[in-house]
């Protein structure tokens, strides 16, 4: 069997600021998915296909980090549109040795859990590998996330 030729294109901009006042504080701001949308076309694959757009709800965001010693960290953001509820996010990362970070936190009401290590691989290059344990709503389970950075 062959796979449908869909054809999709989209475009989408993001813009953020982010503003260090002091050594332990930081403020950021964000608007995601300004105009965004897709444009589909299944006119050559389905009977009755047509042209198609999916528009997406503007994000907007602030958020704030106090930073300790640089052991510990602590956040928060709150995200919002006009289109859609808001959400707001708060966590903690405390520093176990060079190397390893744990978290902890809430993510729209619901608790997250997570772990990160880190270490230079050659020069100024870095990489890091994030684990997050999710406690899902009632009917979604957990989930579990992971994530690797390289940093150049």
């Amino acid at each position: 069997d062959q796979l449908p030729d869909v054809t999709a294109t989209g475009f989408g901009l993001d813009v953020g600021a982010f503003y260090a006042p002091t050594d332990f504080l930081s403020l950021g701001f964000s608007v995601k998915d300004i105009n965004s949308k897709i444009n589909w076309n299944t006119k050559d694959i389905y009977e009755f296909g047509s042209q198609r757009t999916d528009t997406y709800p503007t994000l907007y965001q602030v958020s704030g980090a106090l930073q300790f010693n640089h052991q510990i960290f602590i956040m928060a953001a709150y995200r919002g549109s006009v289109d859609i509820f808001p959400t707001f996010h708060a966590g903690m990362e405390v520093h176990a040795g060079n190397h390893l970070a744990v978290r902890g936190g809430v993510d729209d009401r619901m608790p997250v859990l997570g772990i990160s290590t880190w270490y230079p691989v050659w020069g100024r290059i870095e990489t890091r590998i994030d684990y997050a344990f999710l406690f899902g709503r009632y009917h979604e389970g957990i989930s579990h996330a992971f994530s690797w950075i390289f940093t150049f």
